[in-house]
């Protein structure tokens, strides 16, 4: 949410600014971790740089809200998780082969002979961890890896 103000130099936009103040290491950031200040930004047009552009945001979603209604628990939530068949979409839908849900699977080599035994050509990964280290195992000469994020290590602490 912003509002405009008319200052000495021009025109300016109190906004908020949502930032991480500190490290979630167990479970998923809460307000604890995650506040809100007002800026001040000049909106001016002399005020924005060459090939950049001033844009309004009236909604912002935050990947902890969607990491909860994607665990398939309620946790008190005011709406329900999103009910999922991941494998008929993919399949029906989007036309592959075959899948399963990593989540429901305990050996993923097993399930990954069982369900693409002549190996891997296309792999789409989010995940990361385990999961990316099977399909490694199984992919095919020439095959594309497309690397979208590594969500089993969102909340991993590293230290060094």
């Amino acid at each position: 949410m912003a509002s405009s103000v008319k200052n000495a130099v021009g025109a300016v936009v109190e906004s908020k600014e949502c930032y991480l103040s500190a490290y979630a290491v167990k479970g998923v950031p809460t307000s604890d971790h995650l506040k809100f200040r007002t800026v001040s930004l000049p909106v001016a047009a002399d005020s924005i740089p060459d090939g950049h552009v001033a844009v309004e945001l009236r909604l912002v979603s935050v990947d902890p809200y969607v990491r909860t209604r994607m665990t398939g628990r309620k946790d008190g939530l005011y709406f329900p998780p999103f009910e999922l068949s991941e494998v008929k979409l993919i399949k029906e839908e989007f036309g592959y082969d075959d899948g399963f849900n990593y989540n429901k699977e305990t050996d993923f080599d097993a399930a990954l002979s069982k369900y693409f035994p002549d190996g891997i050509d296309l792999y789409f990964d989010n995940v990361g961890g385990k999961m990316l280290e099977a399909v490694l195992n199984h992919i095919n000469p020439h095959a594309r890896i497309s690397l979208c994020g590594m969500i089993s290590q969102y909340n991993t602490v590293i230290t060094f």
